[in-house]
């Protein structure tokens, strides 16, 4: 899967040279072989032809500004009818000025995830039109697919809808002025800046970038020097017309690498139950240390480990330790002619039950992009990562978690949020740690009505951090009252 910025300019194109030459802002997301449009501008003729992208399959509007909408005349005779997905705002002033436009209708809501060609989309507000007295007519989208948000157009985003935002691969963000010149609808660089230094995506591209701006070079060494000054991490770099970008992820929908250990002469069952103290093997994987891992064999994937230490040892240390390994005498003689390494691990998680897989090829012990057989495109219920090691916050999902893996998550937050509330630095935000305190306290409530868990909220006598997390969590009036009701009504 992959997006091709075909714009990254202003309303009124810039005809520079090179990476200076910039067309309204748009892009296409490609992926099996399908298109689809991000904005259908003035210039998209233009756009498709300069990328060698020869046809579009569905078109995604952010809102009704002619900027975006006014290239759907060319989508339509060029493609035929397409379906087009936009907010009733939006589709109301398409009506209104294109009346003869034959269109497949498909009408989208902020916060509600949609799906073209097996690609999930999650529509999210950003704030544009407000400031014009004509702004009810014009509400505006950003979109995120997997980890990547793009929001060609905009001047901020309320808190609300900042969890779309966090733990990106890929920040794509309107910064339409430079430095600290300003103009209504659009962010200026160092308003783009403040934002990234919030958000912390790995990557951050700036895009509507308009005639302010010095050369494309200049203007990456601007970046530069602002992000070093500003305590920045985020790669931060200029968007330029048909720059091209991998999204696709070897992570299934916890956020994992899709990486695993194979054991061929040792039981992950028994592993799982603590009775295997240490992993053999013939190779030294050293970029595997302090790295989760799935645990598998050849058909089943078990839980996940994480390898801790390594060693060098030879046959002899082998056979004295074998308590601990649980080779027997015949897979030990593998051993004999080559150097083998004992790795030390913890056990990270331990699902419910073994999860099919497809089957493994050769004998590897590391295994890169497996496929889990029943669950790559499902929801992976029962699979949830825990908080301590969770990467995508977006994602998580307490609904497949047992109880006490739940409920020790929630005492993470805690702990989590007692730390961000006395100013220290935590792996996640204290917005995301509210974020995440709600779908588990949601989970909690749904499993005390159904009889699932017995487990009671006393604020009253818990920390105070735990009352300050409580007192912020988004829940219902139903909710706590569940929450804090000791014994369920049958």
């Amino acid at each position: 899967m992959k997006i091709t910025l075909i714009g990254t300019g202003p309303a009124i194109s810039i005809r520079g040279r090179g990476k200076n030459y910039r067309t309204t802002s748009s892009m296409v997301l490609s992926h099996n072989n399908k298109n689809i449009l991000f904005d259908a501008t003035p210039s998209v003729e233009e756009q498709l032809n300069a990328n060698d992208i020869g046809s579009i399959d569905a078109v995604v509007l952010s809102h009704g500004h002619h900027s975006v909408i006014s290239g759907l005349r060319y989508c339509s005779n060029s493609f035929g009818k397409l379906p087009i997905y936009a907010l009733s705002e939006t589709f109301d002033v398409i009506d209104d000025h294109y009346e003869c436009l034959d269109y497949d209708k498909n009408i989208i809501e902020s916060d509600n995830m949609f799906n073209i060609f097996d690609v999930d989309i999650t529509p999210f507000k950003v704030l544009h039109a407000e400031s014009f007295k004509t702004n009810i007519k014009y509400p505006c989208l950003g979109f995120r697919v997997l980890n990547t948000a793009y929001a060609g157009e905009m001047e901020g985003v309320e808190d609300t809808y900042k969890k779309y935002l966090f733990d990106l691969d890929n920040l794509i963000i309107d910064a339409s002025m430079y430095d600290n010149r300003k103009i209504k609808g659009h962010m200026n660089t160092t308003q783009a800046l403040s934002l990234i230094r919030e958000l912390r995506p790995k990557m951050a591209i700036l895009t509507q970038i308009g005639n302010g701006y010095p050369d494309y070079h200049k203007s990456n060494k601007y970046l530069l020097e602002q992000c070093d000054t500003s305590g920045i991490n985020s790669k931060v770099v200029i968007s330029y017309d048909g720059m091209s970008i991998d999204i696709s992820q070897k992570k299934n929908l916890r956020g994992l690498e899709r990486i695993g250990i194979c054991m061929k002469n040792q039981s992950p069952e028994l592993l799982m139950e603590n009775e295997i103290k240490i992993i053999v093997d013939c190779k030294l994987y050293k970029n595997m240390i302090n790295k989760p891992l799935y645990l598998l064999d050849n058909k089943n994937c078990y839980g996940i480990i994480e390898l801790t230490k390594i060693r060098k040892t030879n046959i002899e240390e082998l056979k004295l330790l074998v308590e601990y390994h649980k080779i027997d005498e015949e897979n030990l003689k593998c051993y004999i002619e080559s150097d083998s390494y004992i790795y030390e691990f913890v056990i990270k998680e331990k699902f419910v039950s073994p999860k099919s897989v497809d089957e493994l090829k050769g004998s590897s012990f590391i295994i890169e992009d497996f496929k889990f057989s029943k669950y790559e495109n499902a929801d992976f219920r029962g699979h949830t990562r825990s908080i301590d090691m969770i990467e995508n916050t977006y994602e998580y999902n307490p609904s497949g978690i047992d109880n006490k893996p739940m409920l020790d998550d929630l005492r993470i937050l805690i702990s989590m949020y007692s730390k961000h509330k006395r100013g220290n630095n935590t792996k996640i935000s204290g917005e995301q740690i509210v974020s995440l305190a709600t779908k588990i306290f949601k989970e909690i409530s749904n499993r005390k009505k159904k009889n699932r868990l017995k487990w009671t909220s006393t604020p009253e006598i818990r920390s105070e951090a735990y009352r300050d997390l409580w007192g912020s969590v988004d829940l219902s009036d139903e909710d706590r009252n569940i929450l804090t009701t000791r014994i369920m009504p049958v």
